[in-house]
């Protein structure tokens, strides 16, 4: 099997975005995909871009909330 990792995921920002979601959503049970598809899926609060191309080194901790709140993880889900 052949793994092929997306470009964003070498890019500083949309790497610390992952795993910030990654941390909080994978102990919920959440699987890859359902991550990886609401990290590039355009958002309309943040103007119909995906959170991997929105966000920045200064908003990381508020897109992660964006995507886990579309997942359905509740704050109260994780610490």
């Amino acid at each position: 099997m052949v793994s092929v990792l997306p470009d964003w995921q070498l890019q500083a920002a949309p790497r610390a975005l992952t795993q910030a979601v990654l941390s909080k959503a994978a102990p919920v049970g959440l699987d890859g995909w359902t991550i990886y598809h609401a990290l590039v899926e355009p958002y309309e609060i943040l103007s119909e871009r995906p959170p991997v191309k929105a966000v920045t080194a200064g908003n990381v901790e508020r897109i992660a909330q964006y995507v886990l709140q579309r997942m359905g993880v509740q704050l109260g889900d994780f610490g």
